[in-house]
C-alpha cells in the first residue's frame, strides 16, 4: 500500500453530460477542491452546441447512456495525448470522493485496475463507484477501441480489455456503486454514488467540520 507520502501521479476523468452542470459544479465546489495539488482533472461529455465550462472536454460521441463508451475512448486518447499520469481515476459526476483515501486502495504493486463493490456479484465493475486504471491498461484501451456490439458501456468494455490484457485486476467494497452507503469520518469509503449535488455538499461539510476541530 502507498503511504499518504508517497507521490501518486493521477489523473481525474469524470463522466458527465450537457445537462448536469449542477452535479460539476458541485463536485467542484467539494471533493475536488482536496485533490493534492496539481492533480490534473477533466469532465468529458458528448456532442453539443452548448458553451461549456473550460475543464469540461467536448467528445463527438452521442451525449447519451448509449454513448458512454466512445465517450470515454476519445476522453482516454485525450488524456494519453496531454497529461502525464500513472493511473486515471474514472468517476461519475454523482459520485463523492474522499481523496485522501484514494491511496489506501493501493495495496497490491501488481494491481492494474481496481474497481468497486460491484465485481463481488457481476464479472465487471461498475464506473459508478470509481475505476481506477494504470496508464498501460489505459493506452490497452485506446489501442483496442470499441467493439461491435459493445453493451456494457465503458465499464464493461473496461474490464472485458484489462481480461483481454491479462492485466492483475481486484474489486473493493470502498469504491460502492449502491447507494446505501456513504463515505463518512468514521468509517473507510472512499466514494459513494447517486448523490446529488445538495447531499455533495453535506457529505464535504461533515469531513470539513471534522478537519477543522480536529486540527486547529
Amino acid at each position: 500500500m502507498l503511504s499518504a507520502s508517497e507521490a501518486l501521479k493521477l489523473l481525474v476523468a469524470i463522466i458527465s453530460c450537457h445537462a448536469n452542470r449542477q452535479r460539476r459544479d458541485a463536485v467542484r465546489e467539494t471533493w475536488l477542491t482536496l485533490l493534492p495539488e496539481g492533480t490534473p482533472h477533466f469532465f468529458f461529455v458528448g456532442a453539443g452546441d452548448t458553451v461549456l465550462e473550460p475543464d469540461v472536454l467536448l467528445t463527438p460521441a452521442e451525449d447519451t447512456r448509449g454513448g458512454t463508451a466512445q465517450k470515454a475512448l476519445f476522453a482516454y486518447r485525450h488524456a494519453l495525448a496531454n497529461y502525464t499520469f500513472d493511473w486515471m481515476f474514472r468517476v461519475d459526476d454523482d459520485t463523492f470522493v474522499v481523496p485522501e483515501r484514494i491511496h489506501t486502495l493501493f495495496w497490491d504493486a501488481k494491481a492494474e485496475m481496481i474497481g468497486g463493490d460491484c465485481m463481488s456479484e457481476l464479472s465487471w465493475s461498475t464506473g459508478g463507484a470509481g475505476l481506477l486504471f494504470t496508464r498501460r491498461l489505459v493506452e490497452v484501451m485506446v489501442k483496442r477501441g470499441i467493439w461491435e456490439g459493445c453493451s456494457d458501456a465503458d465499464d464493461g468494455w473496461a474490464c472485458a480489455c484489462a481480461r483481454d490484457a491479462g492485466a492483475e485486476f481486484y474489486w473493493t467494497p470502498r469504491l460502492r456503486h449502491e447507494g446505501d452507503l456513504r463515505p463518512h469520518p468514521h468509517n473507510d469509503m472512499v466514494t459513494g454514488h447517486y448523490v446529488s449535488p445538495e447531499e455533495m455538499h453535506v457529505l464535504h461539510d461533515r469531513f470539513h467540520s471534522v478537519r477543522a476541530s480536529t486540527h486547529p
